[in-house]
């Protein structure tokens, strides 16, 4: 069932929430700082305002920084990444806007740049939320160096949780002296 409301909703002002609220159920909690709640997916959630506001959160090495990484063909964190701590929307969906300004080869081997989510607010630590993977890497086969940026919507994520991310790479085969390397990487996120 859908309700088109055109011009005025009204909802009934209780303090604290329904003792059994079903999910859609939607209330303003007056108990506290005012506040527009409502059941999702088996929680209560504050959908305004949220306690923790969730913004844009934004991290960025400077160009003179290089994060590399060797001669590897599984993912492995780079040396000198950026990451970012950020907070869930109440939908659990991002936008991650990220890349570098350049990003190359020592050789000619294909080069892949990723990103690893974790749970917690320590960059670097935390469960694995979301893995690195070639689906969510930029890719460069040569040594001149090129910007590259992409931008990836995360879904699944849990609505005012804490999650931080960061940067891996990996070569496409093992070859002596191979590795890659991006100067003034970035990550914007976004909530969607």
């Amino acid at each position: 069932m859908a309700i088109r409301v055109m011009d005025l909703l009204r909802f009934v002002v209780r303090s604290g929430d329904p003792s059994s609220p079903s999910n859609g159920d939607t209330w303003y909690d007056s108990s506290g700082t005012p506040r527009l709640r409502a059941r999702i997916n088996g929680s209560n959630v504050t959908l305004f305002p949220q306690s923790n506001p969730v913004g844009v959160a934004y991290a960025a090495n400077p160009y003179s920084t290089l994060a590399t990484f060797g001669n590897v063909t599984t993912y492995t964190v780079m040396t000198n990444t950026v990451g970012v701590v950020f907070q869930a929307p109440v939908s659990g969906m991002v936008s991650i806007n990220w890349g570098a300004a350049d990003f190359y080869a020592n050789n000619s081997i294909r080069t892949f740049m990723s990103y690893r989510i974790r749970n917690g607010n320590t960059i670097g630590s935390g469960t694995t939320a979301v893995s690195e993977s070639d689906d969510t890497s930029v890719v460069k086969q040569a040594t001149t160096a090129q910007s590259c940026s992409r931008t990836d919507v995360v879904i699944g994520l849990t609505s005012g949780n804490f999650y931080n991310i960061q940067f891996y790479g990996k070569m496409a085969s093992s070859t002596a002296g191979s590795g890659g390397n991006a100067s003034g990487q970035y990550v914007c996120v976004f909530p969607w």
